[in-house]
Protein backbone atom coordinates (compact mmCIF):
# COMPACT_ATOMS: atom_id res chain seq x y z
CA UNK A 1 0.00 0.00 0.00
CA UNK A 2 1.05 3.46 -1.11
CA UNK A 3 2.93 5.29 2.12
CA UNK A 4 0.86 8.41 1.54
CA UNK A 5 -2.18 6.49 2.11
CA UNK A 6 -3.86 6.81 5.97
CA UNK A 7 -5.96 4.13 6.89
CA UNK A 8 -8.44 5.74 8.94
CA UNK A 9 -10.70 3.85 11.91
CA UNK A 10 -13.89 2.82 12.63
CA UNK A 11 -14.88 6.57 14.62
CA UNK A 12 -13.07 8.68 12.03
CA UNK A 13 -13.53 11.50 11.57
CA UNK A 14 -15.91 11.91 14.30
CA UNK A 15 -14.27 10.74 17.42
CA UNK A 16 -16.64 7.75 19.49
CA UNK A 17 -17.38 10.99 22.27
CA UNK A 18 -19.25 12.49 19.37
CA UNK A 19 -21.39 9.47 18.22
CA UNK A 20 -22.68 8.96 21.38
CA UNK A 21 -24.01 12.49 21.68
CA UNK A 22 -25.38 12.02 18.68
CA UNK A 23 -26.93 8.41 18.97
CA UNK A 24 -28.62 8.70 14.78
CA UNK A 25 -25.08 8.84 13.30
CA UNK A 26 -24.80 5.27 14.75
CA UNK A 27 -25.64 4.71 11.24
CA UNK A 28 -22.72 6.23 9.49
CA UNK A 29 -19.65 4.74 11.27
CA UNK A 30 -18.16 2.44 8.75
CA UNK A 31 -18.88 -0.91 8.24
CA UNK A 32 -15.49 -1.48 5.69
CA UNK A 33 -12.07 -1.10 5.88
CA UNK A 34 -11.15 2.42 4.26
CA UNK A 35 -7.91 4.19 3.85
CA UNK A 36 -7.54 7.66 2.21
CA UNK A 37 -5.10 10.33 0.89
CA UNK A 38 -5.15 13.72 0.26
CA UNK A 39 -3.94 14.95 -3.11
CA UNK A 40 -2.83 18.48 -4.40
CA UNK A 41 -4.11 17.91 -8.46
CA UNK A 42 -6.15 19.40 -11.20
CA UNK A 43 -9.04 17.49 -9.23
CA UNK A 44 -8.71 20.36 -6.66
CA UNK A 45 -10.88 22.69 -8.82
CA UNK A 46 -13.28 19.89 -7.91
CA UNK A 47 -13.18 19.74 -4.04
CA UNK A 48 -16.53 18.24 -3.13
CA UNK A 49 -15.54 15.01 -5.97
CA UNK A 50 -13.82 12.13 -4.40
CA UNK A 51 -12.32 9.36 -6.04
CA UNK A 52 -12.55 5.57 -5.26
CA UNK A 53 -10.05 2.80 -5.68
CA UNK A 54 -10.22 -1.14 -4.99
CA UNK A 55 -8.59 -4.21 -5.84
CA UNK A 56 -8.52 -7.81 -3.21
CA UNK A 57 -5.42 -8.01 -4.84
CA UNK A 58 -3.46 -4.43 -3.85
CA UNK A 59 -4.77 -2.97 -1.59
CA UNK A 60 -5.35 -5.20 1.41
CA UNK A 61 -8.99 -5.32 1.07
CA UNK A 62 -9.62 -1.91 1.79
CA UNK A 63 -11.48 1.01 -0.11
CA UNK A 64 -9.15 3.87 -1.21
CA UNK A 65 -10.24 7.11 -1.06
CA UNK A 66 -8.61 10.35 -3.28
CA UNK A 67 -9.53 13.81 -1.28
CA UNK A 68 -8.28 17.20 -2.61
CA UNK A 69 -10.30 18.95 0.18
CA UNK A 70 -10.01 18.54 3.76
CA UNK A 71 -13.71 19.82 4.44
CA UNK A 72 -15.41 17.07 1.92
CA UNK A 73 -13.55 14.68 4.35
CA UNK A 74 -14.50 16.51 7.50
CA UNK A 75 -18.27 18.51 7.06
CA UNK A 76 -19.77 15.73 4.20
CA UNK A 77 -18.82 12.88 5.71
CA UNK A 78 -22.13 11.59 6.51
CA UNK A 79 -22.43 10.93 2.87
CA UNK A 80 -19.28 9.86 1.06
CA UNK A 81 -19.89 7.22 4.28
CA UNK A 82 -23.18 6.18 3.34
CA UNK A 83 -21.24 5.70 -0.35
CA UNK A 84 -18.61 3.66 1.12
CA UNK A 85 -20.84 1.18 2.78
CA UNK A 86 -23.04 0.54 -0.30
CA UNK A 87 -19.76 0.06 -1.88
CA UNK A 88 -19.10 -2.61 0.94
CA UNK A 89 -21.93 -4.20 0.29
CA UNK A 90 -21.40 -4.61 -3.43
CA UNK A 91 -17.57 -5.90 -2.77
CA UNK A 92 -18.82 -8.33 0.03
CA UNK A 93 -20.88 -10.41 -2.63
CA UNK A 94 -18.41 -9.66 -6.00
CA UNK A 95 -15.21 -9.85 -4.00
CA UNK A 96 -12.82 -9.95 -6.77
CA UNK A 97 -13.99 -6.47 -8.68
CA UNK A 98 -11.29 -4.05 -8.94
CA UNK A 99 -11.46 -0.35 -9.85
CA UNK A 100 -9.76 2.77 -10.10
CA UNK A 101 -10.37 6.48 -9.50
CA UNK A 102 -13.98 6.72 -9.85
CA UNK A 103 -15.12 10.33 -9.43
CA UNK A 104 -18.15 10.94 -7.03
CA UNK A 105 -19.62 14.33 -6.40
CA UNK A 106 -20.39 13.94 -2.91
CA UNK A 107 -22.24 18.23 -2.27
CA UNK A 108 -25.38 18.75 -3.06
CA UNK A 109 -24.20 18.82 -7.26
CA UNK A 110 -25.08 22.39 -8.47
CA UNK A 111 -21.43 22.70 -10.22
CA UNK A 112 -22.23 20.74 -13.29
CA UNK A 113 -18.30 21.61 -14.98
CA UNK A 114 -17.34 18.25 -13.34
CA UNK A 115 -15.70 15.90 -15.60
CA UNK A 116 -18.26 14.19 -17.73
CA UNK A 117 -17.74 10.39 -16.15
CA UNK A 118 -18.16 11.84 -12.31
CA UNK A 119 -21.31 10.16 -10.70
CA UNK A 120 -23.49 12.85 -9.31
CA UNK A 121 -27.00 12.35 -7.37
CA UNK A 122 -28.42 14.85 -9.14
CA UNK A 123 -28.29 17.05 -12.25
CA UNK A 124 -30.30 18.74 -14.61
CA UNK A 125 -31.95 17.53 -17.80
CA UNK A 126 -29.26 19.01 -20.03
CA UNK A 127 -26.00 17.62 -17.99
CA UNK A 128 -24.11 14.52 -19.09
CA UNK A 129 -23.71 12.88 -15.82
CA UNK A 130 -24.65 9.38 -14.55
CA UNK A 131 -26.80 9.32 -11.50
CA UNK A 132 -26.25 6.85 -8.48
CA UNK A 133 -28.79 7.49 -5.13
CA UNK A 134 -28.24 9.81 -2.86
CA UNK A 135 -26.99 9.66 0.93
CA UNK A 136 -30.20 8.76 2.06
CA UNK A 137 -31.71 6.41 -0.08
CA UNK A 138 -27.91 4.51 0.25
CA UNK A 139 -28.84 4.11 4.10
CA UNK A 140 -29.45 0.79 5.15
CA UNK A 141 -31.78 1.54 7.88
CA UNK A 142 -34.04 4.48 7.83
CA UNK A 143 -36.73 5.05 10.61
CA UNK A 144 -40.20 3.58 10.08
CA UNK A 145 -43.27 6.09 10.25
CA UNK A 146 -46.75 5.28 10.88
CA UNK A 147 -48.91 7.21 8.19
CA UNK A 148 -51.91 8.74 9.77
CA UNK A 149 -54.62 7.86 7.69
CA UNK A 150 -56.41 10.27 5.07
CA UNK A 151 -59.62 10.69 6.70
CA UNK A 152 -57.64 12.01 9.74
CA UNK A 153 -55.72 14.30 7.97
CA UNK A 154 -56.19 18.09 7.33
CA UNK A 155 -57.64 18.89 3.98
CA UNK A 156 -54.53 21.35 4.21
CA UNK A 157 -51.58 22.46 2.03
CA UNK A 158 -48.04 22.34 3.64
CA UNK A 159 -44.35 23.13 3.16
CA UNK A 160 -41.50 23.82 5.40
CA UNK A 161 -37.77 24.27 3.99
CA UNK A 162 -34.76 26.66 4.00
CA UNK A 163 -34.09 29.24 1.17
CA UNK A 164 -31.52 27.93 -0.53
CA UNK A 165 -29.94 28.55 -4.48
CA UNK A 166 -28.18 31.20 -5.83
CA UNK A 167 -31.53 32.67 -6.49
CA UNK A 168 -32.07 34.89 -3.48
CA UNK A 169 -35.39 36.84 -4.40
CA UNK A 170 -38.91 36.60 -4.99
CA UNK A 171 -37.86 34.40 -8.67
CA UNK A 172 -36.89 31.76 -6.38
CA UNK A 173 -39.42 28.92 -6.03
CA UNK A 174 -39.70 28.31 -2.45
CA UNK A 175 -40.44 31.92 -2.19
CA UNK A 176 -42.41 32.14 -4.99
CA UNK A 177 -44.55 28.60 -3.85
CA UNK A 178 -44.94 30.28 -0.46
CA UNK A 179 -46.68 33.48 -1.64
CA UNK A 180 -48.79 31.39 -4.14
CA UNK A 181 -50.24 29.78 -1.17
CA UNK A 182 -51.43 32.50 1.15
CA UNK A 183 -54.37 32.86 -1.73
CA UNK A 184 -54.88 29.36 -0.58
CA UNK A 185 -57.79 28.46 1.87
CA UNK A 186 -56.38 25.77 4.96
CA UNK A 187 -52.73 26.42 3.99
CA UNK A 188 -49.34 26.28 5.58
CA UNK A 189 -46.44 27.24 4.01
CA UNK A 190 -43.11 28.78 5.21
CA UNK A 191 -39.29 29.56 4.93
CA UNK A 192 -37.42 27.98 8.10
CA UNK A 193 -34.02 28.78 7.28
CA UNK A 194 -32.00 31.40 5.41
CA UNK A 195 -28.39 29.66 5.38
CA UNK A 196 -27.54 31.70 2.14
CA UNK A 197 -30.19 34.90 2.35
CA UNK A 198 -28.80 38.42 3.05
CA UNK A 199 -30.03 40.25 5.73
CA UNK A 200 -32.22 42.71 3.48
CA UNK A 201 -34.33 40.20 1.58
CA UNK A 202 -34.63 38.27 4.87
CA UNK A 203 -36.20 41.42 6.25
CA UNK A 204 -38.53 41.50 3.55
CA UNK A 205 -39.50 37.83 3.57
CA UNK A 206 -40.35 38.28 7.74
CA UNK A 207 -42.16 41.26 6.96
CA UNK A 208 -44.73 39.87 4.48
CA UNK A 209 -45.71 36.90 6.60
CA UNK A 210 -43.36 34.17 4.53
CA UNK A 211 -41.02 32.96 7.27
CA UNK A 212 -41.94 30.61 9.98
CA UNK A 213 -40.33 28.25 12.62
CA UNK A 214 -38.81 24.91 11.97
CA UNK A 215 -41.35 21.95 12.41
CA UNK A 216 -40.85 17.99 13.52
CA UNK A 217 -41.17 16.00 10.76
CA UNK A 218 -43.79 13.95 12.04
CA UNK A 219 -46.33 17.45 11.08
CA UNK A 220 -45.93 16.85 7.17
CA UNK A 221 -47.90 13.14 8.24
CA UNK A 222 -50.86 15.88 9.59
CA UNK A 223 -51.63 17.16 6.00
CA UNK A 224 -52.80 15.92 2.88
CA UNK A 225 -50.95 18.39 0.04
CA UNK A 226 -47.27 18.33 0.42
CA UNK A 227 -44.97 20.36 -2.23
CA UNK A 228 -42.00 19.23 -3.17
CA UNK A 229 -39.68 22.11 -4.61
CA UNK A 230 -35.90 21.99 -5.18
CA UNK A 231 -33.25 23.56 -3.00
CA UNK A 232 -29.89 23.72 -4.47
CA UNK A 233 -30.48 21.01 -6.20
CA UNK A 234 -33.38 18.09 -5.70
CA UNK A 235 -35.13 18.27 -2.39
CA UNK A 236 -33.51 14.37 -2.13
CA UNK A 237 -35.81 12.92 0.62
CA UNK A 238 -38.61 14.94 1.13
CA UNK A 239 -40.61 12.84 -2.02
CA UNK A 240 -39.68 9.46 0.07
CA UNK A 241 -41.49 11.61 3.44
CA UNK A 242 -44.29 12.66 1.58
CA UNK A 243 -45.26 9.35 -0.09
CA UNK A 244 -44.15 7.29 3.85
CA UNK A 245 -47.15 9.59 5.47
CA UNK A 246 -49.47 8.73 2.49
CA UNK A 247 -49.74 12.08 1.20
CA UNK A 248 -50.04 13.63 -2.46
CA UNK A 249 -46.88 14.99 -3.66
CA UNK A 250 -47.33 18.33 -5.56
CA UNK A 251 -44.16 18.79 -7.40
CA UNK A 252 -43.57 22.37 -7.88
CA UNK A 253 -41.35 24.06 -10.78
CA UNK A 254 -39.19 21.13 -10.45
CA UNK A 255 -36.19 20.83 -12.68
CA UNK A 256 -33.86 19.14 -11.00
CA UNK A 257 -33.13 15.00 -12.14
CA UNK A 258 -32.95 12.33 -9.53
CA UNK A 259 -32.29 8.88 -11.25
CA UNK A 260 -35.89 7.37 -10.32
CA UNK A 261 -37.69 10.42 -11.63
CA UNK A 262 -38.05 8.73 -15.06
CA UNK A 263 -40.08 6.06 -13.25
CA UNK A 264 -42.49 8.65 -12.08
CA UNK A 265 -45.56 9.95 -13.70
CA UNK A 266 -47.71 13.42 -13.18
CA UNK A 267 -51.23 12.48 -12.72
CA UNK A 268 -50.25 8.90 -11.35
CA UNK A 269 -47.46 9.53 -8.81
CA UNK A 270 -47.84 13.36 -8.31
CA UNK A 271 -49.25 16.55 -9.50
CA UNK A 272 -47.30 19.20 -11.23
CA UNK A 273 -47.79 23.16 -10.57
CA UNK A 274 -45.81 26.42 -10.73
CA UNK A 275 -46.77 29.87 -9.40
CA UNK A 276 -49.44 30.39 -11.60
CA UNK A 277 -51.15 27.19 -11.08
CA UNK A 278 -50.75 26.21 -7.86
CA UNK A 279 -54.54 27.27 -6.50
CA UNK A 280 -56.36 25.25 -9.44
CA UNK A 281 -54.36 22.46 -8.66
CA UNK A 282 -55.15 22.32 -4.77
CA UNK A 283 -58.76 22.93 -5.73
CA UNK A 284 -58.76 20.01 -7.91
CA UNK A 285 -57.47 17.43 -5.85
CA UNK A 286 -60.50 19.10 -3.00
CA UNK A 287 -63.26 18.52 -5.64
CA UNK A 288 -61.71 14.99 -6.63
CA UNK A 289 -61.00 13.15 -3.84
CA UNK A 290 -60.94 10.15 -4.81
CA UNK A 291 -58.16 10.89 -7.68
CA UNK A 292 -56.49 12.72 -4.90
CA UNK A 293 -56.53 9.83 -2.59
CA UNK A 294 -54.98 7.45 -5.69
CA UNK A 295 -52.52 10.29 -6.40
CA UNK A 296 -51.14 9.60 -2.40
CA UNK A 297 -51.84 5.61 -2.65
CA UNK A 298 -49.95 5.69 -5.64
CA UNK A 299 -47.02 7.29 -4.37
CA UNK A 300 -46.83 5.35 -1.11
CA UNK A 301 -46.32 2.29 -3.20
CA UNK A 302 -43.85 4.12 -5.24
CA UNK A 303 -41.79 5.01 -1.90
CA UNK A 304 -42.41 1.30 -0.94
CA UNK A 305 -41.34 -0.59 -4.15
CA UNK A 306 -38.93 1.69 -5.74
CA UNK A 307 -36.96 3.74 -2.97
CA UNK A 308 -36.24 0.52 -0.58
CA UNK A 309 -32.84 0.23 0.26
CA UNK A 310 -32.69 -3.05 -1.07
CA UNK A 311 -33.53 -1.36 -4.83
CA UNK A 312 -31.62 1.69 -4.01
CA UNK A 313 -28.74 -0.54 -3.55
CA UNK A 314 -29.32 -2.59 -6.89
CA UNK A 315 -29.43 0.65 -8.99
CA UNK A 316 -25.87 1.68 -7.45
CA UNK A 317 -24.49 -1.29 -7.98
CA UNK A 318 -25.76 -1.55 -11.43
CA UNK A 319 -24.47 1.80 -12.29
CA UNK A 320 -20.86 0.74 -11.07
CA UNK A 321 -20.89 -2.06 -12.51
CA UNK A 322 -21.77 -0.82 -15.89
CA UNK A 323 -19.13 1.56 -15.65
CA UNK A 324 -16.18 -0.71 -14.52
CA UNK A 325 -17.32 -3.07 -17.19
Amino acid sequence: MSPDLKKIGFWKPLTAFDVVLHPRRWGYVFRYPISIKFEDSEWAQHPSVIRWTYSQRLHEKRLLLTFTSENTYKLLSYRWRNIANALGRLIRHSPKIEFNDIPVDVSDCTDASVPEDTFRFAKLFSDPHDLIPNPFLLKRTRRAWRSIEWENKKDSLYFRGALTGTLQSFDNSRVAACIAAKKIINSDCGLSDFPQTPPTFLGTLRSQGLCAEKDPTKTLNKHRYLLDIDGNTSSWHRFWLIGTFGCVPIRFETKWIEYWHKNIEEGKHFSYANRETLCQVVDFLRKHPEKAMSIANNASEFVRNELSPVCAQKFFEEAWLRRIH
